[in-house]
Order: structure tokens, then sequence, then C-alpha cells
């Protein structure tokens, strides 16, 4: 009860909906409703090659593409369905966005030691130097491929943690991404991590479950146990859905558009480990995204 995953076998765009079960039996009859998620029947593929003289891999489904280049961010540069973008990136060099720099855009992960009398945020998790490989998995009945990237840190206040990022898609737009954080060292750690994302939706609103921000001018941001969406003018939008514990923070950043973050802050004993993740969805107009809500349950492992 609570939770289902079907797959799509018709040609088409990840669904969700619910759908109502009833239960018999010793004199009575219940009856409940259950999220489903329709995805398509395979994973997308993927390859690489090479873009503005920068290692990029891209995954192709059949409506859509996505873009990530290892050595930049490292981040997701593009994600295009039916030949439109939605995300803005700085793709290939980085730059300044509001009071952020180095600014990759798109979807990328963030790393920072986390200090009350020090100013660390996003941190460095960028100058890390990322091996890159092809990664398949599945999570709750999902078949995903996308690219795993690791690292060992080397930066000050980080040096010596573990990191390995995954971007997985099931195609139709859907995306799981994910970072891991490992402590090999007999020293303690305590730290921040998540993704940030940049969407390229126009004039939007952002929506939590508390709150819906219609655009304006002036910039504002929050944090929210979630689900958030950013819906544009034209009805399309992207959902961001985390599990319990780990908070959205969308971001109107004003003219510069509505975006979204997540993360959260957590100490690492020596061999002590950690899994930020969250999932992105892509909406069409008219899609409901309360059913796509039941992601927050579906986590790395499961």
């Amino acid at each position: 009860p609570g939770k289902a995953v079907f797959r799509w076998r018709k040609e088409g765009k990840a669904r969700a909906g619910r759908v109502g079960f009833s239960l018999a039996g010793e004199g009575e009859e219940r009856r409940f409703a259950a999220g489903v998620i329709f995805v398509p029947p395979e994973p997308p593929t993927v390859r690489e090659a090479e873009r503005a003289g920068q290692r990029v891999f891209t995954i192709e489904g059949e409506d859509e593409a996505l873009a990530i280049a290892p050595g930049f961010g490292p981040s997701v540069i593009s994600w295009a369905r039916d030949g439109r973008e939605y995300l803005r990136s700085a793709f290939p060099v980085a730059k300044s966005f509001s009071w952020l720099k180095p600014w990759f855009g798109g979807i990328y992960p963030f790393l920072y030691p986390a200090e009350l009398d020090e100013w660390n945020w996003p941190g460095k998790l960028h100058e890390g130097e990322f091996e890159a490989a092809p990664w398949e998995g599945s999570i709750g009945g999902i078949s995903l491929r996308g690219i795993s990237l690791r690292t060992c840190l080397k930066q000050e206040k980080l040096e010596g943690l573990e990191v390995e990022v995954t971007y997985g898609a099931a195609g139709g737009g859907l995306l799981l991404t994910s970072l891991r954080v490992y402590n090999p060292s007999p020293k303690a750690f305590s730290v921040g991590a998540g993704f940030m994302g940049f969407l390229e939706l126009g004039d939007a609103t952002v929506e939590t479950p508390e709150l819906r921000r219609v655009r304006s001018r002036y910039q504002a941001w929050w944090e929210s146990e979630g689900p958030a969406l950013v819906r544009g003018s034209d009805g399309r939008g992207v959902l961001l859905v985390t599990p319990q514990g780990v908070p959205v923070t969308p971001w109107d950043s004003g003219e510069d558009g509505a975006h979204h973050a997540f993360g959260r802050e957590f100490s690492l004993g020596p061999g002590g480990g950690e899994v930020i993740w969250g999932w992105w969805v892509l909406l069409s107009p008219g899609d409901d995204p309360r059913p796509w809500h039941e992601l927050r349950h579906l986590k790395p492992g499961a």
C-alpha cells in the first residue's frame, strides 16, 4: 500500500497517476489509493563524445537528451525534450550568476565544510578531478542508465573524502541525482552537500506545499520539505522530489529566473558515509505533479 511502479509499454513520456485498490476479507472491505509511475520499457542509451574541447556524455531517450560534462562542475549541461531546453548552463566556460562565482549552471553537485565561523558554501567540489564511466542500475523497479563520477578530494578541510556523483535517467523526463560521501580517514568531518539546478523556463511560478510564489523582480529563497515545482508560463515545469529530512530550497532570482536546490548538513565519523539524492521530473502542460511525490520513497539501493 502507498506506492507502485509499472513499465510504460507504449511509446510516450514517463507518466504518473493514482489508482484505487480494494481489499476484502473477514467481513470487511478496505479501499485505498496508490501512486503509480509509468516509465519507458527500456532505459536510454549512453554515448561519449567531445564538445567544445571537453569530454561529454550524452544520455539519449526516445524524445529527450541529456548532456553531462565531467570536467565542468561536474554538471548536466543540457536537458532537452521535444527540441526544447529545460536547463540554463554556462558551458563551456564558468561564469558568475548573481552572487555565485564560479557558476556552472545546469544541474551540479556541491560539498562544503560546515563551519559556523566561516562562509564556505557552496564549496570547491568542482575543483576535484572526476573519473567518469557509464552507469546503470534499478531503483524501485525503475531501470536507469547514466554516468558515475568519482574523486578523492584534496581541498583544505575536505581532504581525503571520497565522493561519487551519479546521474541516472529513466527516459521520458525522469532523472535521479545522487551524491555519496565516504570518510576513510581517522578524523571526523562536518559537511554540507546537495545539488543545484538552474532552469530555463522563462516567466515561472514556484510552488512548495506551504507557498506559491508569483515571479517578480525581487529575489527570494526559502527552505521547504518539498516537493518543489517551477512551472513556466507555457505550462512546462520541473519538479524536484527529495526524501524526508532533505529540504529543497527554491530560488526565485528575480529577472534571472526561478531555480531549484536541495541538500543538508551532516557529520562523518571515521569510516562513515552518507548519500544525498533527489529526483527531477520534466512536466508537460497540464501534468499533475502530485502523483510524482511518491518518488520520495524510491532511493538508491532500494
